[in-house]
């Protein structure tokens, strides 16, 4: 019973991490098809126009480029966010419901 859990648990976190580069899409270029193709960004825009009626003007652009690669001495990043650990949360929250089943 608890080894089915954690396993669940497990899997539902692989799948949590597998999704983190698909929201990256949206905020740069991201290599998420390396070395297939280029580093994608996919880049989007609601606007409006307000006049005789409220017009709602979408836009939507696929950009690439170039994947390069560089060798560092340094790297400094963090480990958590606060908008990291949020959506870490909610996507793991789905695997508690297997321990009361």
């Amino acid at each position: 019973m608890i080894a089915t859990w954690i396993y669940k648990i497990l899997i539902d976190g692989f799948l949590a991490l597998l999704s983190h580069p698909v929201p990256d899409l949206f905020s740069g270029y991201t290599p998420i098809l390396w070395p297939l193709c280029d580093s994608l960004w996919i880049k989007t825009k609601l606007g409006f126009h307000i006049g005789s009626s409220v017009k709602l003007i979408p836009s939507f652009e696929l950009l690439s480029e170039p994947t390069v690669f560089q060798h560092f001495q340094e790297f400094d990043a963090p480990l958590f966010t606060g908008d990291g650990l949020i959506i870490s949360i909610i996507l793991l929250l789905p695997s508690l419901k297997y321990k009361h089943q």
